[in-house]
């Protein structure tokens, strides 16, 4: 799970797929913020319009809410 509680008080365990998919899942908040409140999509200005990178990204920043949402829902 993304948020398990660690053996010491108040530390949180995660692995590198967690911390990985949590980034990516920010990026993509980010971006949706940016969006919403100016008009740029950052993630296609840094890698262009419709390219393959900026369509990896987007996929990555999906593929890690469903895995996120399916860590939670496994509680």
């Amino acid at each position: 799970m993304a948020l398990m509680r660690s053996k010491n008080k108040g530390e949180l365990d995660l692995d590198n797929r967690d911390l990985t998919a949590s980034a990516l899942v920010a990026v993509g908040a980010l971006n949706w913020g940016l969006v919403g409140l100016f008009n740029v999509d950052l993630v296609a200005g840094l890698f262009g319009h419709r390219s393959k990178l900026s369509r990896l990204v987007y996929t990555a920043v999906g593929a890690s809410a469903v895995y996120l949402v399916a860590q939670a829902l496994e509680e």
